[in-house]
């Protein structure tokens, strides 16, 4: 009996009847007990049996908790079922996102690669343009050892020797100057350049060089001299002034009618001033032997202008040739032109003719001499005298 009444207390879900309830049904209109007066309670020690029949939260907060963790269990494997029910594949995100990190990283391989060809070329260009300039560093400095030696075996510098060049090289050019540009001026200039070196040398071996010099200034000095570019600069003058020539008019008045005769006349004149005008009703052309030129539209009149200055050239050309021929045919034409053409009364035009006249009555087919004598003599010294230091 007493084991029973234990377990009964012991079980938490057991209810256990108060004694009012075993006191019997309580009636309802008996009165409340009364309120206790509020005081100090009346005891701070609890009833260990109280405590031991209330039940414990533990169980029910671990069972909530295991419940929890199940349910995000299932949640978590139950997701990739729900996409695949969903018409998803689950692992097609993340193969995606794999594909495009593959691309970029081939992407990035791809350019490193073309960069580092890149710097394989510059590196090669620059080993290739080293090898070049050693080359041509170790070219120049044999270049420069030849030539040290060259200079410490010839000894100290010799001046007069160097004069002589310079007096060669004066010849040269004038002999040059006059066979192949027909320059007279120049090759007076650059002769006599020649002579007062040589006499600044004062050297009584050179005497057959001056001589020969003299001898070719004077023969330069007994030519007609042409100033071919004066007169080609005077050309160019000439051509510019084309672009102002007025174009030439040409008026043909009617003949003047003839006068009737006095009331007093007799009747041949009567007759004669009646035949005039009745010949005057026609139009009679006498055939002469110089064909007539045709008037120039004033569309074709800068046609002529620019015909006229290929005129003008081509006596420039024949001028620095020294073609005497074509010089005199071309500025011929272009004075005719200048008459027929334009206006022959105009001041412009008048002096415009009058020049090209002039012109053409130069001569500009003036042989220059040959001067090549003197160089020849100053040869001949320089073999001797490197000979006769050889020698000695």
């Amino acid at each position: 009996m007493t084991d029973s009444k234990q377990d009964d207390e012991a079980a938490p879900g057991r209810a256990v009847p108060s004694p009012a309830a075993a006191a019997g049904p309580v009636d309802e209109a008996a009165p409340a007990p009364p309120r206790r007066s509020a005081g100090p309670p009346a005891s701070s020690t609890r009833d260990p049996s109280a405590e031991a029949d209330r039940p414990s939260r533990a169980p029910l907060v671990l069972a909530l908790l295991a419940l929890l963790i199940a349910l995000g269990a299932g949640g978590i494997a139950g997701w990739p079922y729900w996409l695949a029910y969903q018409g998803q594949d689950p692992l097609a995100g993340i193969e995606a996102r794999v594909g495009r990190m593959e691309s970029r990283l081939d992407t990035r391989t791809e350019e490193l690669e073309a960069v580092s060809e890149r710097a394989q070329r510059a590196a090669d260009a620059l080993r290739s343009e080293m090898e070049a300039r050693e080359a041509s560093f170790a070219e120049l400095r044999g270049a420069f050892a030849s030539l040290s030696s060259e200079v410490a075996g010839t000894g100290p510098v010799d001046e007069p020797r160097w004069r002589l060049a310079e007096v060669h090289y004066l010849l040269r050019i004038a002999n040059q100057r006059a066979r192949m540009e027909q320059d007279a001026d120049g090759a007076l200039a650059l002769l006599s350049a020649a002579d007062d070196v040589l006499a600044e040398l004062d050297d009584y071996g050179l005497y057959p060089v001056r001589e020969a010099i003299a001898a070719a200034l004077s023969r330069l000095r007994m030519q007609p001299v042409v100033d071919r570019v004066g007169i080609y600069l005077e050309l160019e003058q000439l051509s510019a002034r084309i672009a102002e020539l007025p174009a030439g008019r040409r008026e043909f008045p009617p003949p003047a009618p003839p006068s009737l005769p006095d009331s007093d006349a007799d009747a041949a004149t009567w007759a004669r001033t009646l035949a005039q005008r009745f010949a005057g009703l026609f139009d009679f052309r006498i055939h002469r032997p110089a064909p007539v030129l045709p008037l120039v539209a004033p569309s074709e009149i800068n046609l002529l202008r620019h015909n006229l200055r290929l005129k003008l050239e081509q006596a420039q050309l024949a001028l620095l040739r020294g073609d005497q021929a074509v010089w005199q045919d071309a500025l011929g034409d272009a004075a005719t032109w200048v008459e027929t053409y334009f206006d022959p009364d105009a001041p412009g035009t008048r002096s415009l003719r009058e020049a090209l006249l002039g012109l053409a009555a130069v001569r500009v087919d003036v042989e220059i001499p040959d001067i090549s004598e003197p160089a020849i003599v100053l040869e001949r010294l320089r073999g001797r005298l490197t000979a006769e230091g050889a020698a000695s």
